[in-house]
C-alpha cells in the first residue's frame, strides 16, 4: 500500500524560495547596511562634483564671457591673419590647432603649446597639458586673451570628479565608489522586493499622510529608488567604460577586437611640389563645407614639414553622428582620408555613446537635466539611509545590524553567478569585497571571544541551605 504524506497547507504558503528567504535578506540588508554607511563620503563627493561637471557649458559661459563672445562687427578676418595674431602674443609657443568662430557675437581661438609637447600627438578632444587657448576677434584680429586648458573649469572640476586630484590613487577611489554605489543599488532593489502579492504603498507608493518619522525616509528611500534604479545604472556603467580597472579591460576589448578610432593609414604625408607654399586656412573653410562640417569644427595644423591638415567636428560627445576627421594635404589641398561616424566599429560607437551620456551633452539640455537627477539621487538616498538608521538605533546604542552564525552561504546559484560576473568586470570591487569579508569575519570572531569570556568568567551561582 501507498502511504502518502502531506505537507500542512500553512506551510507550504509561508514557504518561500531561496533567493526570497528571511537569512538572504538579511545578510543582504548587512551588506546594503555598511556599504552605504561607509561609502556615504565617497558617493556624496562624486555625484556633487558630478552636477558640477556637467553644468560646465553654463558656468564657463559666465565666467569667461569676456573671452567667449564679441561683437559683431560685419566680416571676418580670414583664418590666416586670426592665427597669426595669436602667434604674435605667444612668440615662444607653437601652434598646433586653430577654432573658427562658431557664430555670429562668438570668438575663434588658437591652441599654443611648448616646443616639445608640439611634437607629441595630443588627445581627440584633449590637448597637451602645458597648452594654452589664445582668444581672437575674429573680426578686428584683437587678442582677448589665453587660458590654460589645465585650468579651464571643465578641466579642474573632471579631475576632481575623475581623480579627486589624486592621480591614479583618486581613479582608485573613484571606481571603487562606483562599483560600492551599484552594490547599493542591486542590493536595495532586492531588499525593496515585495514581500507579498497586492502591495502599493512603501512599494509603489509613497505613504504621504500616515507616514511619520522614519516611515516617512524609508518610503522614499525605497520607492524612489526603485523609480530612478534604472537611470542611476545607466550613469554608473557608463562611468565605469573609463574607470581604472574596468575602462582599461573595455580598451583592451576594444582594440583586441580591432574596434578602435579608424586613424589616417600610418606613413601618409603631404606631398611637396617644388617652392609651393602650404595652403591657406580659408581654403580649408570650403573642403570643410563640403565635408559636412559647417556647424563648428576644428583645424589641427601640421606638426612636421610634410604634416598634413586636420579637420574635426567640434562637437564633444553631443552629436556623435556629425563626427567626422578629413586629413587633407598641406600643400595641394586634397583630401587624403576621410573617417566618420559611419565607420565607427559598433563598440566604439557604443563607447562613444556612453560617454557623452555620462557627460550629460548626448541630449543638450535633457541629458544635462538627466545626468543632474542621477546625481541627487545617490545624495539623497545616501543621507535618508544615514537618517533611517539615526531614528532607528536605540538610545546609547550603535543599533547596528547583527551577523547570523552561518556566514555567507549558502548562495542561490543565481546570485552566486551575478557576483562572479560584477566582480569579474570589476577587479578593484573584488579586492575590495574580500578585504571587507575578511575584516567582517576578524572583527566577528573577536566578538564572539569576547562574549566566551564574559561567560566563563562570571561566577558560578550558590544554593542556599535551608534547614
Amino acid at each position: 500500500m501507498q502511504i502518502r504524506t502531506s505537507v500542512p497547507s500553512h506551510v507550504t504558503a509561508t514557504r518561500r524560495p531561496s533567493w526570497l528567504s528571511s537569512r538572504l535578506y538579511a545578510k543582504l540588508w548587512r551588506l546594503h547596511f555598511y556599504a552605504g554607511l561607509l561609502a556615504a563620503p565617497l558617493i556624496i563627493w562624486l555625484c556633487v562634483t558630478g552636477i558640477l561637471y556637467i553644468v560646465s557649458p553654463q558656468v564657463e559661459a559666465v565666467l569667461y564671457r569676456d573671452l567667449l563672445f564679441v561683437a559683431p562687427q560685419g566680416t571676418p578676418l580670414p583664418f590666416d591673419r586670426q592665427l597669426d595674431a595669436a602667434r604674435r602674443a605667444y612668440p615662444d609657443l607653437v601652434a598646433t590647432g586653430f577654432h573658427p568662430s562658431k557664430g555670429p557675437g562668438r570668438s575663434a581661438f588658437a591652441t599654443l603649446t611648448t616646443p616639445d609637447e608640439a611634437r607629441m600627438v595630443g588627445m581627440r578632444h584633449g590637448g597637451p597639458t602645458d597648452a594654452i587657448a589664445v582668444y581672437v576677434n575674429p573680426y578686428t584680429g584683437a587678442v582677448l586673451g589665453a587660458l590654460r586648458e589645465a585650468d579651464r573649469y571643465s578641466h579642474v572640476v573632471g579631475n576632481w570628479h575623475g581623480n579627486l586630484q589624486l592621480g591614479t590613487a583618486g581613479r582608485l577611489l573613484t571606481e571603487l565608489g562606483t562599483a560600492w554605489t551599484f552594490a547599493l543599488l542591486l542590493t536595495g532593489l532586492y531588499l525593496w522586493l515585495p514581500k507579498r502579492r497586492g502591495m502599493w504603498w512603501g512599494v509603489w507608493l509613497t505613504r504621504l499622510r500616515g507616514g511619520k518619522g522614519r516611515l516617512w525616509w524609508r518610503d522614499f528611500h525605497s520607492v524612489g529608488g526603485m523609480y530612478t534604479s534604472a537611470l542611476v545604472a545607466a550613469f554608473l556603467v557608463t562611468g565605469l567604460m573609463i574607470s581604472l580597472s574596468t575602462g582599461a579591460g573595455w580598451t583592451l576589448l576594444r582594440v583586441a577586437t580591432g574596434q578602435n578610432v579608424p586613424t589616417a593609414p600610418r606613413g601618409l604625408r603631404s606631398v611637396a611640389p617644388a617652392g609651393r607654399p602650404s595652403v591657406s586656412l580659408d581654403s580649408l573653410a570650403l573642403v570643410a563645407e563640403r565635408t559636412g562640417l559647417v556647424r563648428s569644427y576644428m583645424i589641427g595644423l601640421p606638426r612636421t614639414e610634410l604634416g598634413m591638415y586636420t579637420l574635426s567636428a567640434d562637437n564633444g560627445m553631443g552629436s556623435p553622428g556629425r563626427r567626422l576627421d578629413v586629413s587633407v594635404d598641406r600643400f595641394t589641398g586634397e583630401i587624403r582620408h576621410q573617417t566618420g561616424w559611419a565607420e565607427y566599429p559598433w563598440l566604439l560607437k557604443l563607447t562613444v555613446l556612453g560617454l557623452g551620456f555620462h557627460f550629460g551633452s548626448l541630449f543638450g539640455t535633457v541629458g544635462q537635466f538627466l545626468g543632474i537627477v542621477a546625481c541627487i539621487a545617490p545624495i539623497f538616498f545616501t543621507v535618508s539611509g544615514v537618517v533611517m538608521w539615526w531614528k532607528r538605533k536605540p538610545a546609547g546604542a550603535w543599533g547596528l545590524p547583527k551577523a547570523l552564525d552561518d556566514g555567507w552561504r549558502p548562495f542561490p546559484r543565481g546570485l552566486v553567478a551575478i557576483i562572479a560576473i560584477f566582480c569579474l568586470a570589476i577587479p578593484t570591487f573584488l579586492a575590495s569585497l574580500l578585504l571587507a569579508l575578511a575584516i567582517d569575519e576578524v572583527v566577528l570572531q573577536a566578538v564572539r571571544r569576547r562574549a566566551h569570556h564574559r561567560a566563563a568568567s562570571k561566577p558560578l551561582g550558590v544554593g542556599r541551605v535551608t534547614a
